[in-house]
């Protein structure tokens, strides 16, 4: 049996030790080095020594002056450039909550409502449960992604695709507490806000991040893998495809689409674009009335299994400043088949951050170890 969890968090275990013990890296000893060179140390550190293939990073700063940098390979000699489209993964439960959110704001459904009142009956699924407590991860719903069962069926078969509903109704378990009292990581909520939303704006879900999000906010590489077909210039995706401990080229065994259709995840993107949505989220703050913005980010504990992150609000992650160089740090990582990303908003700095990776485990992103280092240094002169 086929056993591998994803969550959000999955791209940062190997950060842990790393940011933890940071102190001013190897690439900023040399002090004639400008800031961007710095910067892109940082990124040529990351796959350097930690491994993995390709890592793109781009920076915005609070002048609107921007940075992006990129290192390592696609495939073969294939240089990694960044007008190359990557995984987010879980970043697209940020879209997620935004759309639940404005679909709040125009009055055609209240986050204390219960899903029974748009859902039909999913076993293992308490229906009382309220779309707050799955946007916060406090409904107790099973992730489908912990069900060995779920990749066992996905990597048996990479053709036939689950459909969203029919993904919930087969994987998920029973609940892992009584909604309300306490708080776990569940893909399986944000399976079912996604077809609530497209039951609400009747359209597909690519359709719905599209016109809502996507092009008022000027996100122009976004694509929805298993909804719409992806341009030709997609970074090649490493995975460990049978669990043998090495990486094998996902793209060229033909991807995983099944996977990006049943669950939560699924956008490819450049990391500029991930910049770009963390500062209109949380530095311009254009995207949401102030009423929502502040419920967005009213965080609960991010539970003990999860040390990077200190609280979730509605699609919204606060980063444990322990283990990011004492820097507070809002937005969303992911990780999706051979993708790992983030996009973050460093809250002290005005800073906004996308990066992705090209690899299961997403060794590269060591780098922003370096990366905040870099800024530390910059604006603390």
């Amino acid at each position: 049996m086929f056993n591998r969890k994803y969550s959000t968090y999955m791209v940062f275990l190997s950060l842990i030790v790393v940011f933890s013990c940071s102190e001013n890296g190897s690439v900023l000893m040399d002090l004639e080095l400008s800031f961007e060179e710095k910067l892109q140390n940082a990124v040529d550190s990351g796959v350097a020594e930690f491994g993995g293939k390709g890592l793109s990073v781009h920076i915005i700063f609070p002048d609107n002056t921007s940075w992006t940098g990129t290192a390592g390979v696609s495939h073969g000699t294939t240089q990694l450039i960044p007008e190359m489209l990557m995984g987010g993964g879980s970043i697209t439960k940020s879209f997620t909550a935004v759309t639940i959110m404005k679909l709040a704001e125009e009055g055609l459904l209240s986050l204390e409502d219960q899903i029974d009142q748009y859902l039909p009956y999913f076993p293992n699924v308490d229906s009382t449960i309220t779309i707050r407590q799955l946007l916060n991860h406090t409904g107790g719903i099973y992730n489908i992604t912990d069900n060995p069962l779920f990749w066992d069926n996905l990597l048996g078969d990479t053709v036939n695709r689950y459909s969203p509903p029919l993904t919930v109704s087969y994987f998920t378990l029973e609940p892992e507490f009584p909604k309300g009292t306490n708080w776990a990581y569940s893909n399986t909520g944000y399976v079912l806000l996604r077809i609530i939303i497209q039951m609400l704006d009747d359209m597909d879900i690519a359709s719905v991040y599209r016109e809502r999000i996507w092009e008022p906010y000027g996100l122009e590489s976004m694509y929805l893998a298993g909804y719409e077909s992806l341009p030709s210039n997609v970074a090649h995706g490493w995975f460990d495809i049978d669990g043998d401990g090495s990486y094998e080229d996902l793209t060229e065994a033909g991807g995983l689409l099944p996977f990006y259709y049943g669950i939560g995840g699924g956008i490819f993107s450049y990391a500029e674009d991930l910049a770009k949505w963390a500062k209109a989220l949380y530095h311009d703050k254009t995207v949401l009335s102030s009423e929502l913005y502040n419920e967005m980010t009213e965080f609960v504990s991010g539970g003990h299994d999860e040390p990077l992150t200190e609280g979730y609000g509605l699609g919204a992650i606060k980063f444990n400043p322990v283990m990011f160089n004492g820097l507070l740090i809002y937005g969303h990582s992911g990780n999706a088949p051979a993708y790992s990303a983030g996009s973050f908003y460093l809250v002290d700095y005005g800073i906004s951050i996308g990066a992705l990776t090209n690899t299961e485990e997403g060794e590269a992103m060591n780098a922003l170890n370096y990366i905040l280092d870099a800024i530390i240094e910059n604006y603390n002169k």
